[in-house]
């Protein structure tokens, strides 16, 4: 019985996946998240916090485009294909060049399916950053090799990281950098990514 409830669980999760996939994109409106027990739940729209560290941080990130190192890319859905695991929407992932999803024809290709090389959430008002630091810790687990949260409500952040624990994140200080290998070649400290909220950035 265990088993067949099993195989009937799986069954749910895929056949909840291609109706997920099937939804037309929303227009204008924040992206949909399909969770793990099937549930559909709405990205919650940016507020000026979120969308200032986000701008920020795809600015720094530029760096690493430029010199044809990775790409960065917003609000971009993951397929894992772990056809169980629900696709996610991460705030900002990061591929290395080489990893870029390219399709057949060699133009981008319509969906990724290859696990980023980073995904960044930051955690908007009325999130539990518990929460979100599960779903970075998820992100690792399904084959991300870091995983950053930040908070702009407490001005913290938390790596997680494939070479370690990934549900013992490294939490950062005001004076760390944002070490992320050549993904970021220019790394700021923590305080000058959260200077970006102030009057005068």
């Amino acid at each position: 019985m265990k088993g067949r409830a099993g195989r009937r669980t799986a069954i749910e999760r895929l056949t909840a996946r291609a109706e997920f996939l099937a939804r037309p994109e929303p227009i204008g409106e924040p992206a949909y998240e399909l969770q793990a027990d099937g549930r559909l739940t709405q990205k919650m729209a940016p507020k000026p916090r979120h969308s200032v560290l986000q701008e920020e941080l795809l600015f720094r990130l530029r760096a690493a485009r430029i010199r044809r190192i990775a790409q960065a890319y917003p609000e971009l859905r993951i397929l894992w294909r772990d056809e169980i695991v629900p696709p996610s929407v991460p705030d900002i992932v990061v591929y290395r060049w080489r990893r870029r999803p390219i399709g057949p024809d060699g133009q981008l290709a319509d969906e990724a399916t290859e696990p980023p090389d980073l995904a960044i959430e930051i955690v908007s008002p009325g999130q539990a950053p518990a929460q979100v630091g599960a779903r970075c810790a998820e992100y690792v687990e399904h084959g991300v090799a870091w995983a950053l949260m930040i908070d702009p409500e407490r001005h913290t952040a938390h790596l997680y990281a494939a070479s370690a624990d990934p549900l013992v994140p490294r939490r950062l200080g005001p004076d760390d950098l944002l070490a992320l290998g050549d993904l970021l070649p220019d790394p700021p400290t923590l305080a000058e990514l959260f200077a970006a909220l102030g009057p005068d950035p």
